[in-house]
Order: structure tokens, then C-alpha cells, then sequence
């Protein structure tokens, strides 16, 4: 539920003649007249397997089996050179014994949450934007966490889910153009994204029942040092969010090497150093997941 204050700050924010229309939408997700996409079922149950136990390689095999076009991207991925640079791997169960379970779920989980959860249309480049941004700073938030000594197995899906509000902005922002007729700029739908996205995936995260760490970071992941209990794990996010946006652009990262939220993480220049150059492996495995 959005509270007045949250209201009247994220209005704020934006430039007067987009207020009434912030305020369309606000109301409109204040109202639970927001269209949330079902979290995908494949998406549940390799998540559960990969918290229990006692499940086995071939419980999962077997699930992502089950969808065609997963188990397809998953073994086009398992056998790129990022990670069979010399053998190829004919079955699931293989790809996992090899790769283990966590990362096969890992891959899994970015296929399933995918840019194609959302109806925005005209905004299908600006999607697929969302989602390889979304990627990366999955990978980078594992590499921060490891880096800050922070928790690592909540990292992957605290960074894969931090966009998720900027589609679900996107697909309610096309649905209101399509009902009221009128027309915004792309820079006028980019200052609204930017401000209203917490909120957005706050509702996302929250409706899909996700862990309180991955709604709260989802929240808080651009103003960290507002988040009460889950600050690190907030400041994780954005440091791997300032990364991917720095990998995916092809600019120089050690320019992030100063930035605010590694002095958060109390990570050293030398740390930092360390961090950044990883780029190439985490490049890679954006590459990699794109196989198609």
C-alpha cells in the first residue's frame, strides 16, 4: 500500500507537467489496478529444489524437462564456451553434475523471468533492455556479495528481480496511453520509470510472495541508506546495478571505483580493484545467456 508521504515525495521527484499523470498511475497501482503477471510455475519449482536438500540432479532434470523450451535454452547455455570451453554435454543431468545445481537454477530462473512476462507494446526493445540489465547485475550482485562478505545465495535473485518494477511500470504506462489516448515522449516515460519503478516492483515481489530481503532491496536498491533492515543487501544491489550499467555500455568501471555504495560495502580501492576486474567474466556470461 502506498502511504500519502511516498505519494506526495515520488511526485515531487518528477517535473510538474508529469505530476498528474504520476498521479494517474500511482492511483492506479494504489487501487490494485495493476495487471501482475503470474510468477512462472517452472520458475516455483526450481526454486523450491534448489532450497531442499534432499532434492537430487535428476528431480530437477526432470522438471525443467518438463518445459521444452527452457530445458532447450538451458543446455545452449550449459555447453557455450563460458562454460564447456572443451566438452559438449548431451543431457540435463550432466549439465548439472558438471555445473551443479545452484547455477543450472540460476539460469533457469533469469530464462523464466523474462522480458516476454509483460505486455508493454511499443516498449518490447526497452524490455528486452530491462531484462539483459537485469542479468547482469545478478552475476555482479553475486560477485559484490562475495567481495563485502555479504550473503551470496540471496544475491542472484535480489539482482534479477531489482528492474522487475520498471516493466510492470512500462506494460501499465502503454495500457493508460491506449485508454485515454494520449501520447508521452520517451524521455517523459523515462523520468516517470526512473521514479515510480520502486513502488511497481515493491507490488511485483510482494504479490509473487518473494523473500522479505528480495521485496526490500527491490524497494530500497536506489536509496540504500534508507533501507532498515536489509541496507547491505540494498547497497549490494545498487553497487551490481551501477556495474552492469557500466559492462553493458562498454564504459570504463574503474570510474565507479569511488562510488558512495563501495564505501558502504567497506570495500577498499584494492577490493574494488579486485572486483572490477571481473568484467570479462561477467560479460561472458551475459553472452552466454543471450544464446538463442
Amino acid at each position: 500500500m502506498i502511504v500519502e508521504e511516498q505519494q506526495s515525495e515520488l511526485l515531487l521527484d518528477l517535473p510538474v507537467n508529469l505530476r498528474e499523470i504520476g498521479k494517474k498511475v500511482l492511483k492506479r497501482l494504489q487501487k490494485g489496478d495493476v495487471e501482475v503477471p503470474l510468477f512462472p510455475a517452472i520458475a516455483t519449482e526450481v526454486m523450491r529444489l534448489a532450497n531442499t536438500p534432499d532434492s537430487s540432479a535428476s528431480d530437477l532434470a526432470d522438471r525443467i524437462q518438463s518445459d521444452l523450451t527452457l530445458a532447450g535454452h538451458v543446455m545452449r547455455v550449459a555447453n557455450s564456451a563460458m562454460y564447456t570451453p572443451s566438452a559438449s554435454m548431451v543431457s540435463l543431468q550432466q549439465a548439472i553434475a558438471r555445473l551443479g545445481m545452484n547455477l543450472i537454477c540460476e539460469i533457469s530462473l533469469s530464462v523464466a523471468l523474462n522480458s516476454k512476462l509483460f505486455n508493454a507494446p511499443g516498449y518490447d526493445f526497452r524490455l528486452s533492455e530491462i531484462s539483459q540489465h537485469s542479468f547482469c547485475s545478478a552475476i555482479w550482485s553475486k560477485e559484490v556479495a562475495r567481495a563485502a562478505k555479504a550473503n551470496v545465495e540471496t544475491a542472484f535473485l535480489c539482482g534479477l528481480l531489482h528492474g522487475i518494477g520498471k516493466a510492470a511500470f512500462l506494460q501499465t504506462c502503454a495500457d493508460l496511453m491506449q485508454t485515454t489516448g494520449k501520447k508521452f515522449s520517451s524521455d517523459d516515460v523515462q523520468l516517470l520509470e526512473d521514479a515510480l519503478h520502486p513502488l511497481f516492483g515493491r507490488e511485483i515481489t510482494n504479490t509473487w510472495e518473494m523473500p522479505e530481503v528480495v521485496c526490500e532491496t527491490t524497494y530500497y536498491c536506489n536509496d540504500f541508506r534508507s533501507s532498515k533492515k536489509y541496507r547491505q543487501q540494498a547497497a549490494v544491489v545498487h553497487a551490481s546495478s551501477l556495474l552492469a550499467d557500466a559492462t553493458l555500455s562498454g564504459k570504463d568501471l574503474f570510474s565507479l571505483q569511488a562510488a558512495r555504495t563501495f564505501e558502504e560495502l567497506n570495500l577498499y580501492q584494492d577490493q574494488v580493484s579486485v572486483l572490477l576486474d571481473k568484467r570479462d567474466d561477467v560479460m561472458d556470461s551475459v553472452r552466454a545467456q543471450q544464446l538463442q
